[in-house]
């Protein structure tokens, strides 16, 4: 048998259904860290992980998790069936509902729900997680937008999907050289608030976007804009 091409191998594994990467990323942390780390894990995740099995599963390795779920699922509460969507229906801008013990999707896995439409959302939050409040999914929730933008970061100025790493030592090495360029970055450039809103027309743009923007800006510029920034 011949040995595979990369972009076979590519193509095979962008056609894996959606429950091959929620188990395989499972079976990477489970061989990774042992209970007493994993227990202070949180894994945060948008609505394709959202499955009441794969819940269970998190639940029986202890992993902490606060992942968006999509409308269409059966909620048991106070032993009254719900529709979630229905539920999600009578939100309105402002509405917070934190949920407890609430048996989630056919595998019936017991967990918390948020029930929450912040104001400069589009769209109401609905959030199965192991969390004990509001405030607290709410808040580790919001992470995951900055960890989105790391992500582009990573895969556009880093290019890590062009590396040729394979062994897991390279792949750290690799990824904490840019944790470094990172940290290093951010102590070096101090930009005004203003910039952000100057540069931002082109759409949200992450840290390491709005800093090497400021790097290469004219120096009129970055004179004007600290100027404004210090005269409030």
């Amino acid at each position: 048998m011949e040995p595979k091409t990369q972009s076979q191998i590519y193509t095979q594994v962008l056609t894996l259904p959606l429950w091959a990467y929620r188990e395989g990323l499972l079976s990477v942390i489970r061989e990774s860290l042992s209970p007493s780390p994993r227990s202070r894990l949180l894994l945060i995740a948008d609505r394709g992980y959202a499955s009441s099995a794969f819940f269970g599963r998190l639940l029986k390795a202890q992993i902490a998790f606060c992942i968006r779920v999509p409308r269409k699922v059966l909620l048991s509460l106070a032993q009254q069936q719900h529709r979630l969507e229905f539920l999600a229906a009578e939100l309105n801008h402002g509405d917070c509902y934190f949920l407890t013990e609430v048996l989630y999707g056919p595998a019936k896995v017991k967990l918390h729900l948020l029930l929450g439409w912040e104001p400069e959302q589009p769209e109401p939050w609905l959030i199965a997680t192991t969390l004990s409040s509001a405030e607290e999914t709410k808040r580790y929730y919001r992470l995951r937008m900055g960890i989105e933008e790391m992500f582009k970061d990573l895969k556009h100025t880093f290019a890590l999907e062009s590396c040729q790493c394979r062994s897991t030592d390279r792949i750290t090495r690799l990824g904490l050289f840019a944790r470094i360029s990172f940290w290093a970055l951010a102590l070096r450039v101090r930009y005004p608030a203003p910039w952000a809103r100057y540069i931002t027309a082109r759409g949200t743009l992450s840290f390491l976007t709005l800093a090497l923007e400021w790097l290469d800006a004219p120096p009129r510029i970055r004179t004007a804009l600290r100027a404004e920034a210090e005269s409030g």
